[in-house]
């Protein structure tokens, strides 16, 4: 199904069980044909609320900020037509 202004997207996930995340350059990302968008943690601060899962106290954030925790965990989201 294609919808008009539709974009896909792509998640950079981390590669590592815990990690201190320095940096996301996100300016090869950004500059590439068809990005529509590149978010990080930062880009999505005060506008997306974390979200709880059922038995669980503590609320994940969407994207990681400075600290990975678990292998896969969600750091960057790419958006492109």
């Amino acid at each position: 199904m294609q919808l008009p202004r539709m974009a896909e997207a792509a998640f950079l996930r981390s590669p590592f069980a815990r990690a201190n995340i320095v940096q996301i350059d996100t300016a090869r990302a950004s500059a590439m044909d068809g990005v529509v968008a590149v978010y990080t943690a930062a880009d999505l601060e005060g506008r997306v609320e974390p979200f709880t899962r059922q038995f669980y106290t503590n609320p994940d954030p969407q994207l990681v900020e400075d600290t990975n925790l678990v292998v896969r965990a969600y750091m960057a989201d790419v958006m492109a037509k």
